[in-house]
């Protein structure tokens, strides 16, 4: 009579010491058909494992892992640390009957069963029949996946911007200045959005902040400033004259700055405003959370919504930047063609230095965002300076 050995607890460890005479499984030993059975609706299957006829499917469900073997010696059918897995469908039940026993603690086990839906299942546990002595079943019931595809649907309402600007037709040039009001009404923006005005175009003055008005060939200068006291701002052709989030104004005063006219009568200029709806960037200076805005129209490039200088006012900037000098540069944002890497960059400037605007680089000398860039308000832009 041939020994039988003893497999304590059927531990891991027990049973391979104790399976000596074990050989992996192959697939070669699963001969038989699987016994297989229809619901009464022909939709769920139920497949049983048996090990006292050795009919286990290699069709309807399969197992793989290092943990199923079968063992020559002592005829054992030992089951651990595998996966079953389906083509079929979803498996929604499996069910371990005899056979000696050890909990599985993989997801979806209760005692010996596992119930879910899916179509690969982890077990953990351990399952022999000690040669004849205690066979087992293992019986899947398996329905098929459903065919029915899910699809969403956004609902949207679009609400587009609106508002209105007010801008005087005429203004009269005094010499005490008089003022002329800007208003937002009706204002209906996106979050980060602004109402942008901006003064583009004079028909008697190039550049720069002091205009000219005209009566034939006599001529007076005059000057445009908006805020009063020690916050006056002197506007200069292209500049910005007022921003709007919400319904508000802005006041502008005109006076008179000069000139000898040789003709008595009204001497005029054509102002021209553009009125634009801009979105905001806020982009850090420091790692102390020091922030400075840009505000730009959807579709600008950086060298569009920055101030762009040329190599004489590159030149002026940088004196102001180093020697000090007052060459009227203000905090803002500065596009400029930069020699080394022949690309126009862009700066912040403020109190003498220039922060280096950054594109996802963690480097304090190198610039990534470039004049002819569009701005990507969700980019991950920093700063870094040299100064």
């Amino acid at each position: 009579m041939k020994a039988k050995k003893i497999l304590a607890g059927l531990s891991a460890v027990a049973i391979a010491a104790a399976m000596a005479g074990a050989v992996p499984f192959t697939g070669a030993q699963f001969l038989d058909t699987a016994v297989t059975a229809s619901a009464e609706d022909a939709e769920v299957t139920t497949i049983t494992w048996s090990s006292a006829t050795h009919s286990f499917d290699k069709e309807g469900v399969s197992v793989s892992g290092s943990g199923f073997f079968y063992d020559n010696v002592y005829g054992d059918w030992v089951l651990q640390s595998c996966t079953f897995t389906t083509e079929l469908g979803n498996f929604t039940k499996i069910e371990i009957v005899g056979g000696y026993y050890k909990q599985s603690t993989s997801d979806g086990w209760s005692d010996r069963t596992w119930t879910g839906e899916a179509d690969s299942v982890d077990y953990d546990g351990t399952l022999t029949n000690f040669g004849s002595e205690k066979n087992f079943t293992v019986t899947f019931t398996i329905e098929p996946k459903s065919d029915a595809e899910t699809h969403e649907m956004t609902a949207t309402y679009t609400v587009d911007p609106s508002y209105t600007v007010t801008i005087p037709a005429d203004v009269t040039i005094t010499d005490e200045g008089s003022a002329a009001e800007i208003a937002a009404s009706d204002v209906l923006l996106e979050d980060g959005q602004k109402i942008k005005v901006a003064l583009t175009g004079a028909t008697n003055t190039a550049e720069g902040s002091v205009f000219t008005a005209k009566n034939g060939t006599s001529e007076i200068k005059y000057s445009i400033t908006e805020g009063e006291e020690e916050n006056t701002k002197t506007i200069a052709l292209g500049d910005t004259v007022a921003e709007f989030n919400a319904a508000g104004s802005q006041e502008l005063t005109f006076t008179k700055t000069g000139g000898s006219p040789t003709l008595a009568g009204d001497h005029t200029e054509n102002l021209t405003f553009t009125v634009s709806v801009t979105k905001s960037l806020v982009v850090p200076i420091s790692e102390t959370e020091d922030t400075v805005t840009l505000n730009y129209t959807e579709g600008q490039t950086w060298k569009e919504a920055c101030t762009f200088l040329d190599e004489d006012q590159l030149d002026a900037f940088n004196a102001q930047r180093f020697n000090g000098e007052d060459n009227g540069f203000t905090p803002g944002f500065y596009s400029y063609y930069n020699d080394f890497n022949g690309e126009y960059n862009v700066s912040y400037y403020s109190g003498g230095t220039v922060y280096y605007m950054l594109y996802k680089y963690n480097v304090s000398y190198w610039i990534n965002v470039y004049g002819d860039e569009v701005i990507s308000p969700d980019a991950e832009y920093t700063f870094g300076t040299d100064d």
